[in-house]
């Protein structure tokens, strides 16, 4: 199912289910809640009932929210496991990231040896990365890290060009 609420796109196939919840009821008792995470981080539910199909729009709280009522304590924390509620203020957003298991898996468990926040193991892989620069919380500019990454190369060159120079004259 696809619909546009709020200007906002939710479809049922191009999302990813999460968890299910039916009534186990037969007939015009039957309830099913599907609940959904988008590729942008937002979630949704899904239902189908006798009275019909409907996409509701959630928050992640009230996911969460809606898991813990329905689902067993280990699957409620294996699904929002990593999730952290940093503060939102003005310096920071909320972003919906998908990242791959085996590094999720990673990220998990240098949390739990470092006690270093997944939220926090990120940000410093941007920075180490140049993304952001550690004094501004502005983006590097796209024509800085080409340019620095011109420089490097430069560099790169001239050391092989001396290192060839020094190989010829011992020869």
């Amino acid at each position: 199912m696809y619909k546009v609420i709020n200007g906002k796109g939710y479809n049922t196939d191009a999302a990813q289910v999460l968890e299910t919840w039916t009534n186990n009821q037969k007939g015009n008792k039957y309830a099913e809640e599907n609940l959904y995470r988008k590729k942008t981080g937002e979630y949704f539910l899904f239902t189908k009932s006798s009275g019909g199909q409907k996409i509701i729009p959630i928050t992640m709280q009230d996911a969460m929210s809606w898991a813990e009522k329905r689902l067993p304590s280990k699957e409620v924390e294996v699904l929002f496991s990593g999730v952290v509620e940093p503060e939102i203020d003005s310096n920071n957003e909320r972003v919906g990231v998908l990242i791959p298991r085996p590094l999720m898996e990673a990220l998990r468990e240098r949390k739990e040896k470092a006690g270093e926040s997944i939220t926090d193991q990120i940000i410093g892989a941007l920075y180490k990365a140049g993304y952001v620069a550690k004094e501004s919380p502005q983006r590097v500019s796209l024509e800085d890290r080409i340019l620095a990454a011109k420089e490097k190369a430069a560099q790169r060159n001239a050391q092989r060009k001396q290192n060839n120079i020094k190989r010829e004259t011992e020869r």
